[in-house]
């Protein structure tokens, strides 16, 4: 965590105002919703692949994206801004979530 991680250039982080990503509802609209949405397509696969995140998750890879925080810091700025406990709980799914985005190629490595 004390380095400036590395995502991929393929990622996209999308903050959307409807739920796009499910199936719509109703006959020509979508639920009206903030929706966080990480949107990556690996460099051996044609389609990319789409995972809905929390806010929290969220504003962490968009400051992981801008790249100039190590993860540690980028933790720390975000649990000051949102107030967010970083207690056992938030560590476990952090660390389940890095993990699958490294798995996946979402995370490439660090500088």
């Amino acid at each position: 965590f004390d380095k400036v991680p590395v995502l991929s250039p393929a990622l996209r982080l999308l903050e959307l105002g409807h739920a796009v990503h499910r199936k719509a509802p109703l006959p020509g609209g979508y639920a009206q919703e903030t929706s966080y949405l990480c949107v990556h397509r690996a460099a051996d696969e044609l389609k990319s692949r789409t995972w809905t995140l929390n806010a929290v998750t969220y504003e962490l890879m968009r400051r992981m994206q801008v790249g100039d925080q190590t993860v540690s810091d980028a933790i720390a700025a975000l649990a000051k801004q949102r107030e967010v406990a970083i207690d056992q709980k938030f560590i476990d799914g952090l660390c389940t979530v890095l993990a699958d985005f490294i798995d996946k190629g979402v995370i490439l490595g660090a500088r």
